[in-house]
């Protein structure tokens, strides 16, 4: 629920997504938001990088 309202705040609306794991919700047809509970290594934001494209 709060990570709900936090995205709402900002504009987002929550819909997580059933093709990509961490996202969970969208703003415009070319924004999306992202939520992990990892730390975000070099490995793992160069992964997301090719997940999300240009």
């Amino acid at each position: 629920m709060l990570a709900e309202a936090l995205y709402r705040i900002e504009g987002f609306t929550y819909a997580p997504s059933d093709t990509f794991y961490r996202q969970h919700g969208y703003s415009t047809e070319r924004d999306f938001i992202y939520v992990t509970t990892k730390n975000l290594s070099h490995e793992l934001l160069s992964k997301l990088s090719d997940e999300v494209g240009q």
